[in-house]
Order: C-alpha cells, then structure tokens, then sequence
C-alpha cells in the first residue's frame, strides 16, 4: 500500500470518529433572583429537549456520554446540577429543601429559546425539586401542560 493511500485512509479514519462526536456547550442562564445556573447544553435538532437535573452524587462521565448518544439521535439535552448551582453541599438533604422556583424558570427559559417539547428527567432525590418545579409551572400555565 502506497503511502499516500495509507495517509488518506488514517485521515479519512480519524475524521470519521470526530464527526460523530457531540460538544457540550455550556450556558449560564440567570434566573430571576439574578442566580446563575450552568447549564451544559448536547444541542440536537429533534423536537423534544431532554431537561435533565442531577440526583445527590451529581453527574459523572457516563451521564454525559448517554446525552451524546442521545443528541446524535436527534434529542437535544440540557444537563443542570442545582446543588452544585446554589452552592449546596451534595447530598439527599440539600435536594429535599431546593424549592421548585429554578426548574420552573429553566422550564420557561428552555422552551422559549428552543421551542421544543420539554421532558424532565431526574432519578431519586433529584427528583423532588423537579416534581415541585413541574407543578410550579404548571400552576403557572395551566394550558400548557
């Protein structure tokens, strides 16, 4: 094999595995007591953004290796960690007094800039302050939900 052959082959090879790489690219969105939460944002063109809130142990590489995955298969995912945000030490007892003021605000902030259908994603404690969140918002926009 000729040389050239071998470089266009390794090159080729190489782009191939950048291509189906997603970036995260993160965002800070100020909520309305000027509180910033960062979010990383797995941006896909699909209708349906996932808003995925971290449990007590937060996010880990796998977490944001699924939301790769997931937005080369057209669903984009917007990964917060509100413990870490507010500056609260990890654990159970710090998601159960989150009030659902911030999921409600990222709810509000993520459907108007992107227009998709939200779904919320969280697993044990995490999900509390989602729930409230969702309800918060709904209150809120009782025709939206």
């Amino acid at each position: 094999m000729s040389p050239l052959l071998r470089y266009t082959l390794l090159l080729l090879l190489l782009f191939a595995q950048f291509k189906s790489f997603t970036w995260a690219a993160p965002a800070i969105p100020v909520m309305s007591d000027k509180t910033e939460i960062e979010v990383e944002i797995f941006a896909a063109k699909g209708k349906y953004l996932l808003l995925w809130f971290a449990s007590a142990p937060g996010f880990h590489e796998r977490h944001r290796q699924v939301a790769q995955q997931l937005a080369l298969h057209g669903y984009e995912s917007w990964q917060v960690d509100l413990t870490d945000a507010l500056f609260l030490p990890r654990g159970s007892q710090s998601l159960r007094k989150i009030t659902g003021k911030y999921v409600a605000e990222l709810i509000n902030q993520a459907q108007h800039k992107t227009g998709k259908t939200i779904i919320l994603v969280s697993n044990s404690y995490g999900a509390i302050p989602v729930l409230r969140g969702a309800y918060q918002w709904q209150s809120q926009k009782p025709d939206s939900a």
